[in-house]
């Protein structure tokens, strides 16, 4: 299996430094949101492998967890209620101005892109030609970011689904040829619905509630299909999280997050699914988490001038941690490429 590590953080800066600024507001929204998880009833079931639930049992931010002793997902044990969270992707990813989108494209998706080319070039021999005539499907395709790299790159049998219909609404400003699809319907049903040669999921498993019947049925796409997939995990930030209690949590916030997953979970996963992971690429943010968490922590004590400082000299030190952070396996993020056997 190929393993690449780290990317530079400045690729996501900006995003990191709105987050810095709108700190407190986040953080009261989801800690208003995930107290609903209390009054909820527990799983009979792991959400991924569909055991019976048992395993190491913790509490994060005042709410139950567990860790699944068969297959390592971690997830809430509470089931979320229909409708969980209260949130549209829509006012999480608003629309931008035309050079924004493009820059935001250029900075996060086209890297995505670049290494996802270059992996199947090294892994499974594609000339450029032959990834362009592939059909691709991208699942949460949301503004359309990846698909419009994917349409920069010659690709043109290429669509993208969402379920949420603002957010088709901007990506048809910025993506040619009606590409992104609003798809409300069965997740389950994608599959059979939409043919493809490669399917592309960014950032979507995590939120699925039916994850097992998703997996399972994925066993019916034909060999050699590629699956291309990143998913949050259990790494370094959440351990921060869970320390620094009252900072907004971006990665296992129990409210977009109620679930998340591990190497063992990622391995069970596509076990169950019946795919060959031929790729990985391991990088996180949870630098970027602990500059934050200092930061605001920092902000009642010392002046602004010292304060600013002291923020710079985080932000160095940040591409050097994370990148020992990834070598470690602690990062909150994995990609993949896997093809089905």
């Amino acid at each position: 299996m190929r393993i690449d590590y780290s990317k530079s953080l400045s690729d996501v800066r900006k995003e990191s430094l709105l987050r810095l600024a709108d700190e407190r507001a986040l953080f009261e929204s989801q800690s208003a949101e995930s107290t609903n998880l209390l009054r909820c009833e527990n799983r009979a079931h792991c959400i991924l492998c569909n055991s019976r639930t048992a395993g190491a049992s913790f509490t994060h931010r005042g709410l139950p967890l567990f860790i699944c002793d068969v297959c390592g997902h971690v997830q809430t044990r509470a089931i979320p209620p229909h409708g969980y969270p209260n949130v549209a992707f829509s006012s999480v990813y608003p629309k931008l101005p035309y050079d924004d989108y493009q820059d935001r494209k250029k900075r996060i998706y086209k890297p995505k892109l670049d290494w996802i080319l270059d992996c199947l070039e090294s892994e499974l021999g594609m000339s450029m030609d032959r990834i362009t005539r592939l059909r691709w499907l991208e699942i949460g395709a949301g503004a359309g970011y990846f698909v419009s790299a994917l349409v920069d790159a010659g690709v043109e049998n290429v669509l993208g689904l969402d379920s949420d219909a603002a957010l088709v609404e901007v990506a048809d400003s910025f993506v040619p040829g009606n590409r992104i699809i609003h798809y409300p319907g069965n997740i389950v049903d994608v599959f059979s619905r939409f043919e493809a040669d490669a399917y592309v999921a960014f950032f979507v498993f995590e939120h699925l509630a039916d994850l097992h019947p998703f997996l399972m049925r994925m066993r019916d796409l034909p060999a050699g299909t590629i699956l291309v997939f990143s998913v949050p995990v259990y790494g370094f930030s959440c351990l921060l999280e869970n320390v620094f209690e009252e900072n907004f949590a971006r990665n296992l916030d129990c409210v977009l997050h109620t679930q998340l997953f591990t190497d063992k979970s990622i391995d069970h996963a596509m076990k169950l699914a019946e795919f060959d992971i031929l790729a990985k690429w391991i990088f996180g943010q949870d630098s970027s988490d602990l500059t934050r968490f200092l930061v605001k922590g920092l902000s009642r004590k010392l002046p602004g001038e010292l304060l600013e400082t002291v923020q710079s000299d985080c932000i160095g030190l940040e591409n050097e941690l994370q990148s020992s952070l990834d070598r470690l396996g602690l990062a909150d993020q994995r990609h993949l490429l896997a093809i089905k056997r």
